[in-house]
């Protein structure tokens, strides 16, 4: 389930977000209506929620539902994971997947409403710059954001209220 969201959330990203010079101004028209429709309603919300609470869930629950795979001769084949909401993938699937979910976020934060991203958000992406496996996707999501078009004083008061410096520098680069 998760991961044909993520799926249609890149296809979105891909067809309705990213912009084109080669898109006719109809097509440009129709994809701003489609954004500006998600904005008005919660879902830009349900899927920001979905993202980033996805990919910190699969990171911190894939030690605890992986289960070594032995063949036949009793030789290790790999890790697999387990479970009625992830069914039956790799660990190399579910880490894949965990970092989709922020790459895709990232590409929603530069037109979705900064609130949304602040309250409700932010804190799952500065948790997942604890894990290394998240940390390059979630760095992304914090580079959206620095460049998310608004007033750069805003912005700056934005970036100092929720003490990005700070949580930038509690970060263990080396683990």
């Amino acid at each position: 389930g998760l991961d044909l969201a993520v799926r249609i959330f890149e296809d979105v990203d891909l067809e309705v977000v990213m912009y084109e010079d080669s898109r006719s101004k109809s097509e440009m028209q129709h994809n701003t209506l489609i954004k500006d429709t998600m904005r008005q309603n919660e879902t830009t919300k349900e899927i920001s929620l979905l993202l980033c609470s996805s990919s910190v869930f699969l990171r911190s629950n894939i030690e605890s539902l992986g289960d070594s795979i032995k063949g036949s001769d009793g030789q290790e084949r790999g890790n697999l994971v387990t479970n009625a909401e992830l069914g039956f993938a790799s660990v190399s699937q579910v880490n894949n997947l965990a970092t989709r979910c922020l790459r895709v976020m990232s590409s929603f934060i530069s037109w979705i409403d900064i609130n949304i991203v602040v309250q409700d958000t932010l804190a799952t992406i500065f948790q997942a710059l604890q894990d290394k496996h998240l940390r390059a996707n979630a760095l992304l999501c914090i580079y959206s954001l620095v460049k998310k078009g608004m007033d750069p004083m805003v912005k700056v008061k934005l970036l100092e209220s929720v003490d990005i410096l700070s949580v930038l520098q509690g970060v263990d680069w080396f683990s």
